[in-house]
């Protein structure tokens, strides 16, 4: 073995020549043996420099990058090292690590596939199913309440009419479980439930006749009103459930690419009022004789608003297909989508970027770009994330949406904006604890921004007219994470 050994590992002699191909292979498996990872991962960089490129050069810095937890940068050495040879199985294990490592999960079950019966044993992997992580989140929003709290505000200045639908406080229940049938997929199902307070806001005149005065002549009294109309408000309480299936469905066609298909039905049903014009006869006394007895009556039409219960059922759905594609730190990602929400048919593209700017998964960077065309018209939005691994044990991640989010699907379908209003940023921060290697708990805040509108009626015309307000919401979520 030794000789073995020295030929596959030359030692370092003094006095070599510093561009040789012995001087920087016995320098790198010098700091190699000794765990010098910064050396070794310098002197590599000069070899390569240099001219030098072989099959244990890469090896030595894919380890040394992999203890430096530089995962993305071992995974290019070790496949630079399967270019030499493309059959060894140590090289195939070490990047079946660091695949794993990234959290490229049915990438490297795709590796695991390609892998002998020794080398399965070693990654110690179930070939068939696999139970990975199950959750259940609770969550409470508070909106804001309504800026048309007065008659004039709600009939838009004009005193005549108007109408509003707002989404208050609300629950959310919601629970997940990720599981492998097989190494190269990964299966993601879950259940949510919205139970929201919904009013029907109607501004509206109400007529009554008021006397203005009482003529008496000789054995006979008369009367005279005008119309008078009161202004109010009325409110309409009711309870909008909505109760959703997800399934994400994500396969590994090689260890670089997957795809991932998201689907996501919602049965949504309410109670809600609808409003019609009418007219009533507003009556009394006009005259009144004394010496007979009879009354002559007064009668004065008003137009008046009915209002009717009635409910709603829908079902809604979105579909998605997506596609990652690996280039060690940075992973390109695209899909499309169809949707059919509130009565809308949209199709969905985006586009965006992963990126891991340390190397790991310590700190990871996403930028998306997503294009709703419905209504014939195209709508933009753009998605930021931020995630930061403080410790072994903390986590925090940021979230920024801005753009027209109304029907918007995100996180491969998980999330579905079905929202009345006009919902234009969304931000999310959160905070994740590893109590022990299977118990992770979580706590989500999240703001979101839109413009609630509503309609109202203006003299001469019989179209009700659009105007709107800004609203925010506030959302609060605790989940924990069971991981097997």
């Amino acid at each position: 073995m030794l000789t073995l050994d020295v030929a596959m590992f030359p030692l370092y002699v003094a006095g070599q020549r510093a561009d040789t191909f012995a001087y920087y292979d016995s320098l790198t498996f010098d700091a190699y043996q000794r765990g010098d990872w910064q050396r070794l991962i310098s002197t590599g960089k000069n070899a390569l420099s240099a001219g030098y490129d072989y099959y244990y050069l890469r090896m030595r810095l894919g380890i040394a990058y992999l203890e430096s937890f530089n995962t993305a940068k071992a995974e290019k050495q070790f496949r630079k090292a399967l270019i030499w040879n493309k059959d060894d199985s140590n090289a195939r294990l070490f990047l079946f690590k660091s695949l794993s490592y990234q959290m490229k999960i049915v990438e490297a079950g795709h590796l695991f596939q390609t892998m002998d019966a020794n080398e399965k044993w070693i990654a110690d992997i179930p070939s068939g199913f696999r139970a990975v992580a199950a959750h259940l989140d609770f969550g409470y929003a508070t909106g804001t309440r309504s800026k048309n709290s007065s008659f004039k505000a709600l009939s838009g200045g004009y005193g005549l009419y108007g109408q509003e639908y707002t989404e208050r406080d609300n629950l959310m229940y919601d629970a997940g479980f990720h599981f492998q049938p097989s190494p190269a997929w990964l299966l993601y199902v879950g259940v949510q439930h919205l139970g929201i307070n919904t009013y029907d806001r109607f501004a509206t005149l109400d007529y009554v006749l008021q006397r203005d005065s009482v003529v008496i002549s000789g054995s006979g009294k008369a009367y005279y009103f005008h119309p008078e109309a009161k202004a109010s408000i009325t409110d309409f309480v009711h309870k909008l459930n909505q109760n959703s299936f997800y399934l994400q469905a994500q396969w590994a066609g090689s260890d670089r690419w997957s795809l991932v298909a998201g689907m996501h039905l919602l049965e949504v049903r309410r109670g809600m009022v609808i409003s019609s014009l009418d007219s009533m006869n507003l009556t009394d006394t006009a005259y009144f004789n004394a010496s007979d007895e009879q009354l002559e009556m007064f009668s004065f039409v008003v137009p008046t608003v009915q209002f009717s219960d009635i409910s709603w059922k829908t079902i809604d759905y979105s579909f998605s297909v997506h596609s990652r594609y690996h280039f060690g730190r940075f992973t390109a990602i695209s899909g499309i989508g169809k949707a059919s929400l509130n009565d809308t048919s949209l199709f969905q593209f985006n586009t965006g970027y992963q990126l891991l700017p340390l190397g790991n998964l310590k700190l990871v960077q996403q930028g998306e770009f997503y294009v709703l065309l419905y209504n014939q018209k195209a709508h933009l939005a753009y998605r930021a994330s931020l995630a930061w691994q403080a410790t072994p044990r903390l986590s925090f991640e940021s979230d920024l949406l801005v753009g027209a989010l109304n029907n918007l699907s995100e996180q491969f379908g998980y999330i579905v904006y079905n929202n009345p209003e006009k919902v234009k940023l969304r931000l999310e921060f959160s905070v994740s604890w590893l109590a022990n290697s299977h118990l992770q708990l979580h706590v989500w805040y999240r703001l979101r921004q839109a413009h609630q509108s509503f309609l109202y009626a203006i003299q001469n015309s019989p179209d009700l007219q659009s105007g709107s307000y800004s609203i925010k919401s506030n959302t609060f979520i605790g989940g924990i994470k069971w991981i097997f």
